[in-house]
């Protein structure tokens, strides 16, 4: 990985070496930054301008007005929208780590550009995943395997638990459109959903980029599809250059 941050620092400088302040650096964590900047200043023997360093979650908080929510905050807004949604009382105690599951459900969902109508569709058994959602792509269909194997109600012997979780299930759905509508509403966002707002943008091209800028995408991998989108928008606009 040093050796790899060297000769991106070496590019940088043959390539954009006066004209540093206008060029974005996105790296997979800071302290990738912070070895890239010690590399920068080693090929200089004098003071220069250093490129800005994002990670991945702050170059999309760069593209949107929305305010990155915490996890807190996540699923007191749930909670406060699952009660309207469901009969019966369920304490928040006993709500918070459902409530955790399905935070990173919706996450994923968002993640993934995936259908959210489509993965919370009224299945009663896992092997009906590929005879009714064949449409879908592998991601979005891992998504919700990954789900009905944690809560597969073909385990459930008692009848009743099964119909309560399909019913549940059944609720996904209009659950993740009044979450999504009410955060909103709140100028917040979980990462996955304030991701999928700046790709869904850039799939419309109304997003805004500042011209004579360059985004240098560093040693990134196993990207989301939200990231793909992003990324090849801004090649399409010629501002981005990639390092593998």
């Amino acid at each position: 990985m040093m050796d790899f941050l060297g000769r991106v620092a070496y590019e940088l400088r043959e390539n954009h070496g006066k004209e540093m302040d206008r060029q974005i650096v996105v790296l997979p964590s800071r302290r990738a930054g912070l070895y890239l900047s010690r590399f920068l200043a080693r090929l200089s023997d004098k003071p220069q301008w250093s490129p800005m360093m994002l990670t991945v979650n702050e170059l999309f908080h760069s593209f949107t007005d929305l305010r990155p929510a915490d996890t807190e905050t996540l699923i007191f807004e749930l909670y406060s929208i699952y009660k309207q949604r469901f009969t019966g009382e369920m304490s928040f105690d006993d709500f918070w780590s459902w409530g955790e599951v399905i935070i990173r459900d919706f996450n994923d969902i968002d993640l993934y550009l995936a259908n959210a109508e489509k993965l919370y569709t009224n299945i009663s058994d896992l092997k009906e995943i590929d005879l009714k959602l064949g449409g879908l792509t592998d991601e979005q269909t891992e998504i919700i395997r990954g789900f009905w194997t944690s809560f597969n109600p073909g385990s459930f012997e008692d009848s009743n638990a099964r119909s309560k979780f399909q019913s549940v299930w059944q609720k996904l759905a209009p659950l993740y459109n009044d979450f999504i509508a009410s955060m909103k509403k709140r100028g917040q966002a979980g990462e996955g959903m304030l991701c999928r707002e700046v790709a869904e943008k850039a799939m419309k091209n109304s997003l805004h980029v500042k011209e004579g800028f360059t985004w240098h995408i560093v040693g990134l991998n196993a990207l989301n599809n939200c990231e793909k989108v992003l990324f090849k928008y801004l090649e399409s606009k010629g501002q981005a250059k990639f390092y593998w």
